[in-house]
């Protein structure tokens, strides 16, 4: 009876030391996408589809982005963060008239297939001398995955 109870105390210690962790960095590598609306320039008032292409290695995430109609790109501009646990933070800087504008966003990563980009401050460092200024505000765009 002894070595029975002496078995099975063994065999759950031993289990207790041989458990597995899931990984513990979120992957968002693939195509996103949003709505996106500017409230100043380039187009005020107009809603675009955010697109982001997103490659991971590792907790680095780097891809490109563009902001576009059914007809046209907009702006577009590179896409570069880092993966923590659940969270995105990341930063979008922004080619063409408005270069080198830059967002600075995060996002929770524990929906695989949705994801908020949040940035308190828009778009900054974007020339001024753009008839009418770029976007600064805000923004929140829901990103799908794709």
């Amino acid at each position: 009876m002894k070595r029975l109870i002496l078995g099975f105390l063994v065999l759950a210690l031993s289990a207790c030391g041989s458990s597995t962790s899931p990984s513990s960095t979120s992957n968002v590598a693939g195509t996103w996408a949003g709505p996106f609306g500017f409230t100043v320039n380039p187009a005020p008032g107009k809603v675009f589809t955010l697109r982001a292409v997103l490659v991971q290695s590792g907790s680095t995430v780097t891809g490109t982005w563009t902001a576009s109609d059914s007809f046209s790109v907009l702006t577009s501009g590179n896409v570069s963060g880092n993966v923590n646990g659940t969270t995105f933070a990341g930063s979008l800087t922004q080619t063409g008239s408005c270069s080198p504008g830059n967002a600075v966003f995060s996002a929770s990563t524990a929906n695989p297939t949705a994801m908020t980009w949040t940035s308190a401050s828009g778009f900054t460092n974007a020339p001024s001398s753009v008839s009418g200024g770029c976007d600064t505000s805000s923004f929140n765009v829901l990103m799908m995955k794709q």
